[in-house]
């Protein structure tokens, strides 16, 4: 590894894979060659931690990486908090005594870096003076270069939901932001969004450059492996059942917050106790305490986020579109009829919220993909709305809570039932509507029957309408090129007119080429999810 780099160890439940792509294109900008990077992904996956375990490896006195959390608020506040974190960094460098005062910041920088100092004093005077909002922003962020050409250092300039420059009263603020970024050789930017959707059309539409183009990365929950080994750290050497451990990371949906938040609750149980395994009760109470009660993390988490859906004439259809989602309406008609409202208004806030990403689309149906999300709009959130209790914010979770127990009951019961009798319960519960899956649109028939018969290895599933016939091969474990070739000649054997391979376990490279010559469907791991999401079923946790 590079001089530029710390070594360090990894934990189980990092992501090492895009950790080291971070790095390595740090190490080739110390290099001379300069990637720009967008890192992606929804709320809560891990992305600023990530970068910062990216900031904690870096020796810091070879380049300066200035990381700005970017909120919607108006210019002169963005441009205090630049120039105060450009010189803190700086200095940092520099390695020179640090005070968190920005005079301080200014009066020390003067002595280090004259030149930077003064074009960031004419940038005060101009935030002072209402000075044009475009040219200030322009002048804010050359000051990278200035910087780099005074000391010889490289600058990482890290945006935190970078999407929200839109809102920091500069118009077309990413015109400003593009022109730096081509010109500005020696300064590195990694931009960061957790409005995925909005992030890649600025990327597509208003920062595609001729030099300086972003490489992507996507940043995705983690999965089962990553998810119990967090849990793991979490709760120590306190013992905790592979059903329940799989209970958790099925509800939290593999996202980092809320597997630490429940984890460490749940760890604070067992110590109380003390316990030295997990049991049910103790999973319900660690759960009900973080989601049900009034000063909650996740309850007040969830709360605000609620809260903030704000879009003025359209904000209570908007949140009740929302609620009936969770509640089980996945498509627009369904949605529309609960309401008693138009199914165009409907629509309208669908895609509003498919924007916004608080919910995925998928054909004609929608879900809520933050599976505890939509659990606490589901149970916790409807109860309070329709309770007359007043003290109902002050107690463990009633109602709730016995919905969670019921939950854990239910899947347990699916997940007892197995892979394939699962997905043959999905089959019929298919409705006669279009879908959109891994980029294909096609019909999910209402089968008059789905049958399920053993093979030598799997399952086939078969599902009949009129019309129609579907024939699916159940893999029971990872697929290889072997076990594809059987399970391609099983399905060309049938009559059915779409034929699918199932492999929640995943396949390797071969198998999949194997399928897709043979124009097989392939639903893996995260196509299943999907299914089971918009059908109320339990994700496979595998």
């Amino acid at each position: 590894m590079d001089q530029t780099i710390t070594k360090s160890p990894l934990k189980e439940y990092e992501n090492s894979e895009i950790l080291q792509q971070l790095l390595k294109r740090v190490v080739a900008f110390r290099k001379g060659y300069r990637q720009n990077i967008a890192l992606l992904g929804f709320k809560s996956t891990g992305k600023t931690a990530l970068i910062f375990n990216v900031l904690q490896r870096i020796k810091l006195t070879e380049l300066i990486p200035i990381y700005l959390s970017i909120k919607p608020k108006p210019l002169d506040q963005f441009g205090y908090n630049f120039i105060g974190v450009l010189l803190f960094q700086t200095l940092r460098a520099a390695e020179q005594p640090l005070v968190d005062d920005f005079q301080y910041l200014l009066e020390t920088g003067s002595a280090i870096i004259p030149r930077t100092t003064a074009a960031i004093q004419q940038i005060l005077r101009q935030l002072k003076s209402k000075y044009c909002p475009a040219d200030i922003l322009g002048e804010l962020l050359h000051l990278p270069q200035i910087l780099f050409d005074e000391t010889a250092k490289p600058v990482l300039m890290i945006f935190d939901e970078f999407h929200a420059m839109e809102q920091i009263g500069v118009p077309n603020p990413f015109l400003e932001l593009s022109n730096r970024i081509m010109v500005q050789k020696n300064t590195m930017y990694i931009l960061i969004s957790s409005a995925v959707s909005a992030a890649k059309e600025i990327l597509a539409t208003k920062l595609s450059l001729l030099f300086g183009n972003f490489e992507l990365m996507e940043l995705h929950p983690l999965n089962t492996a990553m998810s119990a080994a967090l849990l793991r750290d979490k709760m120590g050497e306190v013992d905790c059942s592979d059903l329940l451990r799989e209970f958790l990371i099925e509800i939290c949906g593999g996202i980092p917050f809320y597997l630490d938040v429940v984890g460490e609750q749940l760890a604070q149980y067992c110590r109380a106790q003390p316990a030295k395994t997990v049991s049910e009760a103790l999973v319900l109470c660690a759960c009900g305490d973080v989601l049900f009660k009034e000063h909650g993390i996740l309850n007040q988490y969830f709360t605000t986020r609620y809260a903030g859906l704000n879009e003025n004439s359209i904000t209570e259809l908007l949140r009740s579109v929302l609620t009936a989602v969770a509640d089980g309406r996945h498509t627009a008609a369904q949605i529309a009829k609960r309401l008693g409202r138009k199914s165009a208004d409907v629509s309208r806030c669908l895609n509003y919220l498919a924007a916004a990403d608080m919910v995925s689309k998928r054909g004609v149906y929608f879900f809520i993909n933050d599976r505890l999300f939509a659990y606490w709009l589901k149970f916790v959130l409807r109860n309070r709305q329709n309770s007359f209790n007043i003290e109902i914010y002050s107690e463990s979770g009633g109602s709730a809570e016995a919905a969670l127990g019921a939950y854990l009951q239910f899947f347990a019961r699916e997940t007892a039932a197995g892979c394939a009798q699962r997905l043959q319960s999905l089959f019929s519960a298919f409705d006669n509507a279009i879908i959109e899956l891994d980029n294909k649109r096609f019909l999910l028939p209402h089968f008059e029957s789905v049958s399920l018969k053993e093979a030598a290895w799997g399952h086939v599933l078969c599902g009949a309408a009129p019309g129609k016939s579907w024939s699916c091969f159940v893999c029971p474990a990872l697929l290889d090129e072997a076990h594809a070739g059987e399970a391609i000649l099983l399905l060309e054997g049938s009559s059915a007119t779409k034929k699918i391979i199932a492999a929640a376990w995943g396949m390797d490279a071969n198998a999949r080429l194997k399928a897709l010559e043979a124009k097989v469907l392939i639903w893996d791991l995260p196509v299943i999810n999907e299914l089971c999401a918009i059908f109320d079923r339990p994700c496979f946790v595998v």
